[in-house]
C-alpha cells in the first residue's frame, strides 16, 4: 500500500474543512427567513395586533388598583374617576376583580356608589357574584397567571349620562371582614353600549 504524501494530505484536509464551511453557511442560510417569509410573518403580526386594538374600540376607561399583600383592607379607599364624552350615547359599567386561591370564599359582595363631579350619588348598590362555583369550588374567571383568576361583572347596563365631563365610581367590600385574603386587585371598566 503506497502512502499519501503529506503536501495531499493537507490539500484533501484543507478541502474538507472548506466543504464544511460552506455546508453550514448553506445551512444558516437555508434557516433565515426569506425576505418573503419576513414580510409574511410582519403582516400577520400587525392584522393581530390590530384585531385586538379594535375588540377593545368601545373602551371609554378602564383602571384597575392593585392591593398590598393580596389583601383588601375595609378602611382602604378604592375610587376611579372617569369622564364621559358624549351625552347621546349609552354606556356600561363593569367592575373588575383579580383574586388567587386563598380567597376565603365563593363568593364577592361589594357595595358600589356613582357620583357626579358635584358629588351627588347618582346611583348605589349591594352587588355580589361568584368567584368559585358553589357547588365543586372550582376556580370561576378568566386564569393567564397561574393561581391568579380575573373577572369583569356589570354594575350598571345600557346607562345614559345626563351630562358630558367626570363622575366617580367607589367600591366597598362588604364581607364583614376588615382584611379580605386573596383579592389582588379591583378596578373599574367603562365601554360604550352597542345594544
Amino acid at each position: 500500500m503506497k502512502s499519501v504524501p503529506i503536501v495531499v494530505k493537507e490539500k484533501l484536509r484543507a478541502e474538507r474543512e472548506k466543504l464544511k464551511a460552506s455546508s453550514k453557511k448553506l445551512k444558516a442560510k437555508s434557516q433565515q427567513p426569506t425576505a418573503k417569509t419576513q414580510n409574511r410573518t410582519s403582516f400577520y403580526l400587525l392584522f393581530s395586533l390590530s384585531f385586538l386594538i379594535s375588540c377593545d374600540s368601545r373602551r371609554i376607561y378602564e383602571d384597575n388598583l392593585e392591593f398590598k399583600d393580596h389583601a383588601w383592607k375595609v378602611t382602604e379607599e378604592v375610587r376611579f374617576s372617569f369622564t364621559i364624552p358624549d351625552t347621546a350615547r349609552r354606556y356600561n359599567l363593569y367592575y373588575n376583580v383579580r383574586n388567587t386561591l386563598d380567597y376565603p370564599y365563593a363568593r364577592i359582595f361589594i357595595t358600589y356608589h356613582l357620583y357626579d363631579s358635584t358629588g351627588s350619588e347618582l346611583s348605589g348598590k349591594l352587588v355580589f357574584h361568584d368567584l368559585f362555583d358553589q357547588k365543586t369550588g372550582r376556580p370561576l374567571g378568566d386564569s393567564g397567571l397561574g393561581d391568579l383568576y380575573d373577572h369583569r361583572f356589570p354594575l350598571l347596563e345600557h346607562r345614559r349620562f345626563s351630562y358630558r365631563g367626570k363622575y366617580l365610581v367607589k367600591l366597598d367590600q362588604f364581607m364583614r371582614q376588615d382584611t379580605l385574603q386573596g383579592v389582588v386587585a379591583v378596578g373599574v371598566r367603562v365601554e360604550e353600549d352597542t345594544k
